[in-house]
């Protein structure tokens, strides 16, 4: 992860997350995890107007109905961190991306405005 994060460093942060979001869909439970901590440790370390928002929330909704229960919350964990860097006015890109995944029950949905 360190060595991303200086690669982020050096040449910004989109082209790396561009290439980090394609492991969401991995066979491997380990790697969509880790995937999942790059980009959420992207969130917390560098500007929201760098990286495209709506791409990342898409990837992290469809990882709420993983089969694996540790990928399934740090995706959870994701969409949270990501809705808490947006303003209020943007949140609703989160919201739209989880009611694409969940929309008959809204359990998700619930979960992240409660966090």
């Amino acid at each position: 992860m360190k060595c991303l994060i200086q690669l982020m460093k050096v040449c910004g942060p989109r082209p790396v997350i561009d290439v980090v979001l394609v492991n969401f869909r991995d066979r491997n439970p380990r790697i969509r995890e880790e995937a999942m901590n790059v980009v959420i440790k992207t969130l917390l370390t560098f500007p929201v107007q760098d990286l495209n928002v709506a791409v990342i929330a898409d990837y992290f909704a469809v990882g709420l109905n993983d089969h694996r229960q540790r990928v399934a919350n740090t995706a959870l964990e994701g969409l949270t961190v990501l809705s808490q860097c947006l303003s209020p006015r943007e949140s609703h890109i989160v919201y739209q991306a989880v009611e694409k995944v969940d929309s008959e029950n809204k359990r998700f949905l619930a979960a992240i405005k409660e966090r």
